[in-house]
């Protein structure tokens, strides 16, 4: 295979990365297959070559892209069983109003509590 063409594939491979992490980091996880699938293709290519240095720029970005998606999987999966045990997340705190009463703020409530 020509260098010119090694070239694209590996600046290819470094853009489909880049993307892979934006849509990563606003949570846009639907097309994240079809990455899956074009990312597998271009690094086919790329091993074709001997790249070197420029290729260990890549796997890291990779290596980032991938213990990225391993947090947000571990985060969506709290979330679920969260959610599966109906429990409600409630932050609490206390607080005065403006006549001096102490008030407790609930979020995650509809109420808002007043102590004395």
């Amino acid at each position: 295979m020509p260098m010119f063409k090694a070239r694209t594939a590996l600046g290819a491979l470094e853009d489909l990365l880049d993307k892979e992490r934006s849509d990563i980091l606003a949570g846009r996880f639907g097309g994240l297959q079809q990455v899956v699938a074009e990312k597998v293709r271009l690094i086919q290519r790329v091993r074709q070559t001997d790249q070197g240095n420029e290729f260990m720029r890549v796997k890291e970005k990779a290596t980032r892209n991938q213990a990225m998606l391993m947090a947000a999987a571990q985060g969506v999966r709290a979330v679920s069983d969260r959610l599966a045990k109906g429990v409600s997340v409630q932050t609490t705190f206390k607080t005065y109003d403006k006549s001096g009463h102490h008030v407790k703020v609930v979020f995650g409530s509809q109420n808002l509590e007043r102590g004395s």
